[in-house]
């Protein structure tokens, strides 16, 4: 699952062979994968301002998206957060003072954004659904 994320994995930052994080924020994918199980509580006005609840299978996607991550020696996210319109987001600093984020809107569906002060932007849209 998630072989359309292929292009993105190379922009993350990545734990170096000496384990050593070169000052950024180092996660804990633990604590990420207790966040997402806890977001599947999560139901419609679960912020008490009209925030959509989370699919499970959203759930189940990031889930297996994290595995992915991980497998190829990503650095965990320095948070994970609940969006509002029924999302999930991960984001990551980066060592030159950007971030990188990574909403995941969907089974296997996801929007990445890359920020560097003075530097790249870019946005990709990864896993468009295709509609009949």
């Amino acid at each position: 699952m998630w072989a359309n994320a292929t292009p993105i994995l190379p922009k993350f930052p990545r734990l170096p062979l000496n384990g050593a994080s070169d000052g950024v924020h180092v996660g804990d994918w633990s604590a990420c994968l207790a966040d997402l199980d806890r977001y599947r509580a999560y139901s419609d006005d679960w912020d008490g301002q009209g925030a959509k609840g989370i699919p499970g299978d959203l759930i189940d996607s990031a889930t297996e998206l994290v595995g992915l991550l991980r497998s190829h020696s990503v650095l965990p996210p320095t948070c994970v957060l609940p969006g509002f319109g029924g999302t999930v987001g991960f984001e990551w600093d980066t060592a030159e003072g950007g971030s990188i984020t990574l909403e995941i809107i969907g089974a296997e569906t996801a929007e990445f954004e890359l920020h560097i002060p003075d530097g790249p932007y870019e946005f990709l849209k990864i896993g468009e659904p295709v509609t009949a």
